[in-house]
């Protein structure tokens, strides 16, 4: 069974990644952008936008616009479940369910979301 996104996510956060870790995280964005978005990417982050948004709710709108899109980023790579392979259709509960697991595990972290933003941004090579 191959080993999922968010796990390699979780290591390459930490820097206790491998360049094999980082190829392979990329692949499965690639892939999920392809199975559950037809290689949409912007129709991808935008709803994975939205769900972020109606999850988090004030502390959204309270974030400054960079740390959003560092959460955005982080989101959509760990590659959420978003679409109903068998219709093809947009599914709206599990993107939604998903949002609030990352909502609270975000809430949880020691500094919460803007902590983890700086993290993102570090991870990404993106200045402070």
């Amino acid at each position: 069974m191959p080993e999922p996104q968010p796990v390699i996510v979780r290591r390459i956060l930490r820097g206790e990644h491998t360049p094999h870790d980082v190829e392979k995280a990329r692949a499965n964005f690639q892939r999920w952008l392809s199975e559950q978005w037809n290689g949409d990417e912007r129709r991808a982050i935008a709803f994975c936008l939205g769900a972020l948004a109606d999850a988090c709710g004030r502390d959204w709108n309270a974030m400054p616009e960079r740390d959003a899109l560092a959460h955005v980023w982080l989101f959509s790579f760990l590659c959420p479940r978003s679409v109903d392979l068998d219709s093809r259709e947009v599914d709206l509960d599990s993107l939604d369910f998903e949002a609030r697991e990352y909502r609270d595990v975000m809430l949880r972290s020691p500094g919460g979301f803007r902590e983890f933003a700086k993290r993102i941004r570090l991870v990404r090579g993106e200045p402070e």
